[in-house]
């Protein structure tokens, strides 16, 4: 995906990092992150990218991997929020 490059020069954005963050709902104190992502992007475009899948403390509520696709198995092999 490309952004107008001309437009973020004129709000002094050549170069900028878009964060996202997946959780396993939306309470600030019982749900917990389970997917880290963030890209750089320069003059519009994307130049590099990571993402990190993290195992929560509790089970994955099936609206959440309806919306994220991810899934239970899938964060029963990432790291715990300690080691990622």
């Amino acid at each position: 995906m490309a952004l107008d490059p001309d437009v973020l020069a004129r709000l002094g954005l050549d170069e900028f990092i878009a964060v996202d963050l997946e959780t396993t709902g939306l309470h600030p104190i019982t749900d917990e992150i389970i997917e880290f992502g963030a890209v750089q992007f320069r003059n519009g475009r994307p130049v590099e990218g990571v993402s990190q899948l993290i195992r929560p403390k509790q089970a994955l509520p099936p609206v959440i991997t309806t919306i994220t696709g991810i899934t239970q198995e899938e964060l029963a092999l990432a790291p715990d929020a300690a080691s990622a």
